[in-house]
């Protein structure tokens, strides 16, 4: 059931990305993937400098763009960027193909975490995991 709701629930992102996700990284220094002028892709990253780490907020790859290598392209574009030595943490859904994804980068399993507000809001709650990865 919570696996039907977050179907949905990332269709309803997917849905209102153009202006939507075009207004929520114009401005940023996140890598973002065009075709033309359309945003179809975005890694949201932020470093804290302070504590050596950076968190990995979301990657968002339009669906007409699956499986076209835009999310590894735009999480090495993202990772690269960094400068090293740090920790880059993530939180991602536990039951989707996400833990795999960032596990071929190296990330490993680094607890269990609540699931995130607004999906909680949106009637979904399904167990999410926090992973991170050492950069030397």
């Amino acid at each position: 059931m919570d696996q039907v709701a977050l179907g949905k629930y990332i269709t309803g992102l997917a849905a209102r990305k153009e202006p939507y996700w075009k207004e929520a990284v114009l401005g940023e220094s996140w890598p973002v993937a065009r075709s033309g002028s359309k945003v179809v892709g975005f890694c949201q990253i932020a470093r804290k400098d302070a504590d050596q780490s950076a968190t990995i907020g979301g990657l968002y790859v339009d669906p007409e763009y699956h499986r076209a290598g835009l999310g590894r392209r735009l999480v090495d574009t993202a990772l690269n960027g960094l400068n090293r030595p740090l920790t880059v943490y993530l939180d991602v859904a536990k039951d989707t193909d996400a833990p795999a994804f960032y596990r071929r980068y190296g990330f490993t399993p680094d607890g269990v975490v609540e699931t995130p507000q607004p999906l909680r809001d949106s009637g979904i709650n399904i167990p999410f995991i926090s992973m991170k990865l050492e950069l030397s």
